[in-house]
């Protein structure tokens, strides 16, 4: 499996007013997706392999949010798990 996360957000006004949403990378804990749900349903399914994890965002440094995002994963992991 492959975790990664977006977060949508309002981009440039378009000729007619309105707002053309684009999306941008975001920390595991913050965006759209919702990290519990896909572990739930692998533990579901009796998913037992490996789990990736891609985070583009820069809202901490690279070794802060390697760290931050094990804890997170290892954590839903263990709730799905029950």
């Amino acid at each position: 499996m492959h975790v990664k996360n977006v977060e949508w957000r309002p981009g440039d006004r378009r000729a007619d007013g309105s707002v053309a949403w684009a999306q941008t990378w975001a920390p595991l804990r913050e965006g759209q997706a919702d990290i519990g749900a896909y572990f739930g349903a692998l533990a579901a399914a009796g998913y037992d392999g490996w789990v990736t994890c891609e985070d583009f965002s820069t809202a901490q440094p690279l070794a802060e949010r390697t760290l931050d995002n094990l804890r997170y994963l290892r954590a839903a992991h263990a709730r799905a798990r029950g």
